[in-house]
């Protein structure tokens, strides 16, 4: 009977490792929001760059350790590596940086909130773990509560009738913010779909594989932006400050938040299914919304409260009501 339980907790143990493993990610994705935001004189560009320079400076002084691993990848494989530095990471993060200095902290956590319903309708109709174990009409009651909640948060944002600059403003940082949900769908299923298909392929290797991608990116962006780009500081006042906070937040962006919690992603998205890796994403709105109101140093406006409440009240809806396609997807999860 001992030796039963034993075998069943080594089942459900990695599972639920992984899953918060996948919380803790997400908490520290919510980082990402805050250093364009708190960093207010600093171009959002130059962060996206420079997180992405860090990043592949550290792949490839790693890449040297691994030679022999990343030899064995493929020509697909590599291309797979290029086209998930952009989606996932440098394009992703560029649309973020510019959402959050263009629309705020509050709007990009809220749009990118809706992740866990666009991961899902991506498995539903592409994946395989998941695919018709629930009636998809079931997601039009959540999808619905989460397009009232955004369409919430533009009043909030919007009081006046007149189209004003700090109108265009906003509306400038909600299409960075979508442009940003689409590419991390993307990246979230495709990536997720590739690591189970490539066991071979470990999660530290392709770490660094995606590294090396964002580096040569990173350069090829750099050098567009100091061709095109008028400043790297947007304030004069004190230019030393201004330079060693680009330095440490690139540092913290591009070790810990992009080196680091990659390898820790793919761990999540090779172990557990899609239908549990999309609500995860919810961690990383409510973090980078704590972090925005610790910073603002305030408490959320009544219009705020409930444009979260619906859109996160549409995602734990959209878990529930595919609840007995996750638990199929899971086998282990059954007698939890």
């Amino acid at each position: 009977m001992a030796i039963k339980k034993y075998s069943v907790w080594k089942i459900i143990m990695p599972v639920w490792f992984y899953v918060f493993l996948g919380v803790v990610v997400n908490c520290l994705w919510g980082t990402a929001f805050l250093v364009p935001y708190y960093f207010t004189d600093i171009n959002p560009v130059a962060i996206a760059i420079g997180r992405y320079l860090i990043y592949g400076l550290v792949s490839l002084f790693l890449a040297f350790f691994m030679i022999k691993k990343l030899r064995l990848l493929t020509y697909e494989q590599w291309r797979y590596a290029f086209l998930f530095a952009f989606l996932g990471n440098v394009g992703y993060y560029l649309c973020i940086a510019l959402s959050v200095h263009y629309g705020g902290i509050t709007t990009t956590a809220l749009i990118e909130s809706i992740l866990p319903i666009t991961m899902m309708i991506a498995g539903y109709f592409f994946g395989q773990d998941g695919d018709g174990e629930f009636d998809f009409q079931v997601l039009l009651l959540p999808i619905a509560m989460v397009l009232i909640g955004v369409v919430m948060l533009n009043q909030s944002h919007n009081t006046s009738v007149e189209f004003t600059e700090v109108n265009y403003s906003w509306c400038l940082g909600l299409f960075f913010s979508i442009s940003a949900l689409l590419l991390w769908t993307w990246y979230g299923f495709s990536n997720a779909k590739f690591l189970k298909k490539n066991p071979s392929v470990s999660s530290s290797t392709w770490s660094v594989a995606i590294g090396v991608g964002c580096f040569f990116q990173a350069i090829l962006g750099l050098g567009v932006f100091l061709m095109t780009a008028e400043n790297v500081f947007l304030s004069t006042d004190n230019i030393s400050v201004s330079i060693m906070r680009l330095v440490i937040g690139c540092l913290f962006l591009g070790v810990i938040v992009s080196w680091l919690v990659t390898v820790w992603w793919n761990q999540v998205s090779r172990y557990i299914p899609m239908m549990i890796i999309g609500p995860l994403f919810v961690f990383e709105t409510l973090s980078s919304l704590v972090y925005g109101y610790i910073v603002d140093q305030r408490l959320p406006e009544s219009s705020e409260v409930m444009a979260v409440l619906l859109i996160i009240g549409g995602v734990a809806l959209s878990m529930v009501m595919t609840s007995k396609g996750l638990r199929k997807a899971t086998p282990a999860l059954q007698g939890s």
